[in-house]
């Protein structure tokens, strides 16, 4: 149990002392896995054994773990640029909780984006206090290995897959420990944008007894083809002829790795990559093993879609972060709208409860319009740690909790209930199988709009 000034939590996996903050008890850097280093450098993550019960005092979770090591973000122009910690010992989680208490409360996962290659669960950005305060839920933020250590795929190399595995492996920590920190382990949310979102299509594919009720899938490019092992072979072996000189398993320095992986990217850039094509060098794998292949893919996507109930949502403008308007706007529809849609069809087709946003605001101004990234800060609502973020133009306070309270609101509704309602917000019904998909337009005058055409 926990006092309100130093909060304890005894869980099955350890006893941890965390931070008493405004409102809400934080507990960091909580590792869910053994270091993926050495010997389990490129091998699927290796749980903890249990711990041996001794007088020792709690370990402390106070800080933030360290992030996948990883490259500046392609987005920064964007979403402004973060400086973290970084390290291979990177699975670790935090958790935000307004007690560690015996109450069972809702438990939202949050899987962060940034493309396969940067990012990290514990970051200003989507630090889970405030949504935890408000909303007497329990957030927990996710690290998992990033870029060439969790994604490249080759032989004698790596399996590929792996942070897909990390990722897999937190939500069971989640599910086995949650209770010790207040949260409810029958009641699991995941909650992703970008490619957190598309992680949650493909965990769900991966694993049909994923342990979680509902989904929340912010601007998942669904449309994005996966490659084949075979595909990404030849990338591999740019890496691994990288670090020649050395044994993959040995004690490598973060410099020589990310080298390694730069070469990787070099070789993607020039020989594989295509005009126009905003896909990352390193991206799960439709390998037939953990994944379909890619001849199985896409029924594989819509049985996952019938598994959990759904909030799914784009931004109006989301190819403004990786081109200039242009033609590339048809990236807009066909890799994050028409397949979110056809995602939250198919869920009501099965009976599932399906809710349908867009996100249409755009402080930063026509150039980037409601661009890739832009409903991060409304919905944590963390407006100062996004203070200078282009995509944000510095808008006021006042300007922006117009947008961000509905909109917490709703998502919180989400998560607690499993429908999306906020005082402010017209009524937003579910998607109906047979009839046009309702969706809800966030943007100073929030609106329920008809989607025209809709699968």
């Amino acid at each position: 149990m926990s006092t309100v000034d130093h909060p304890i939590a005894h869980a099955p996996c350890g006893t941890f002392a965390g931070l008493a903050l405004e409102g809400v008890q934080a507990f960091r850097g909580l590792p869910y896995a053994q270091a993926p280093v050495g010997a389990l450098r490129f091998q699927p993550p290796a749980p903890r054994p249990a711990p041996v019960p001794t007088d020792a005092p709690p370990a402390q979770a106070r800080a933030a773990g360290a992030i996948s090591l990883q490259a500046p973000s392609r987005l920064s122009r964007v979403m402004g640029d973060f400086q973290s910690p970084a390290s291979e010992d990177c699975l670790r989680l935090s958790v935000w909780t307004p007690a560690a208490d015996g109450k069972r409360r809702p438990v939202m996962i949050w899987l962060h984006g940034g493309a396969f290659m940067t990012g990290a669960g514990d970051l200003p950005w989507y630090d889970g206090a405030r949504l935890a305060r408000e909303g007497d839920i329990v957030v927990v933020g996710v690290n998992y290995r990033l870029g060439a250590l969790g994604f490249l795929c080759g032989p004698g190399v790596s399996p590929g897959n792996l942070g897909l595995m990390d990722q897999a492996l937190a939500v069971s920590w989640v599910k086995d420990n949650i209770a010790a920190f207040g949260g409810n382990p029958e009641q699991l949310t995941l909650m992703g944008q970008s490619a957190g979102g598309l992680s949650i299509a493909l965990l769900l594919c991966a694993y049909p007894q994923l342990p979680v009720q509902r989904a929340i899938m912010m601007s998942a490019p669904l449309g994005l083809e996966l490659g084949t092992p075979q595909d990404a072979a030849p990338m591999a072996a740019a890496y691994a002829r990288s670090l020649e000189p050395f044994r993959l398993q040995s004690a490598l320095l973060p410099g020589q790795l990310m080298a390694a992986q730069g070469a990787a990217a070099k070789f993607f850039i020039e020989n594989q990559a295509k005009a126009g094509d905003v896909a990352p060098p390193f991206v799960p794998v439709a390998d037939g093993a953990l994944l379909p292949t890619p001849a199985g893919l896409q029924a594989a996507l819509a049985q996952a879609a019938t598994r959990v109930d759904v909030m799914i949502g784009t931004t109006r403008d989301e190819s403004t972060a990786f081109f200039e308007r242009g033609p590339y706007d048809a990236m807009t529809q066909n890799v994050f709208e028409t397949p979110s849609l056809l995602w939250a069809r198919q869920a009501a087709e099965a009976g599932r409860g399906a809710y349908v946003y867009r996100f249409d605001h755009t402080p930063g101004g026509e150039a980037l319009g409601a661009t890739h990234c832009i409903e991060l800060p409304f919905v944590f609502g963390n407006r100062e740690a996004f203070a200078t973020a282009p995509m944000l133009g510095g808008l006021d306070e006042e300007a922006f909790e117009q947008i961000s309270r509905p909109m917490r609101q709703a998502f919180l509704g989400f998560i607690r209930d499993g429908r999306p309602a906020a005082e402010t917000l017209p009524d937003w019904p579910a998607v109906q199988a047979d009839r046009p998909i309702q969706r809800l337009h966030f943007a100073p005058r929030t609106a329920l709009q008809q989607v025209a055409g809709t699968p």
